[in-house]
C-alpha cells in the first residue's frame, strides 16, 4: 500500500510541472492558474482518497505495526 501511495503522490507532484510550464507559455491570468491548480489538487485528493478507501484492509492498524516490530 505504501509503495502504491508513494507512486500516486509522485505522479501528482510530477504532474503539476506541465501545468506550470503551460501557464507560463500561455501567459494565463493568475485566477485561471489558481483555479486550475485547485481543480488538479482536488482531483488528486479524490483519486488518492478513493484508493485508500478501496484498499482499507491493507492499511495496518497500530496493534499490527507493534506486532510486526516485535518479530
Amino acid at each position: 500500500m505504501i509503495r502504491a501511495l508513494t507512486i500516486r503522490f509522485a505522479i501528482m507532484g510530477a504532474g503539476i510541472v506541465p501545468l506550470v510550464i503551460l501557464a507560463n507559455v500561455l501567459s494565463a491570468p493568475p485566477a485561471l492558474i489558481l483555479g486550475t491548480y485547485f481543480v488538479y489538487m482536488i482531483g488528486g485528493a479524490l483519486i488518492i482518497g478513493n484508493y485508500c478507501i478501496e484498499h482499507e484492509d491493507e492499511i495496518p492498524t497500530r496493534s499490527q505495526r507493534r506486532q510486526h516490530r516485535r518479530h
